[in-house]
């Protein structure tokens, strides 16, 4: 979803803008703190692998 949001792509945004009918920088604005968020969670997984492998390893 991060690929999908962030520029230079974006298309999300041009479609949540043309949709919505608001200025580009409302939507920014509004998509600002779940991208952060989803920042801060691939940087969990990152230091701590054992979250991402755990379920996988499961199934063997």
């Amino acid at each position: 979803e991060i690929g999908m949001i962030m520029p230079p792509v974006g298309i999300n945004l041009f479609v949540i803008q043309g949709v919505a009918g608001l200025p580009l920088q409302t939507v920014v604005r509004g998509i600002t703190p779940f991208v952060v968020a989803d920042c801060f969670r691939m940087l969990i997984i990152a230091m701590v692998p054992a979250l991402a492998t755990w379920l996988p390893s499961m199934m063997s």
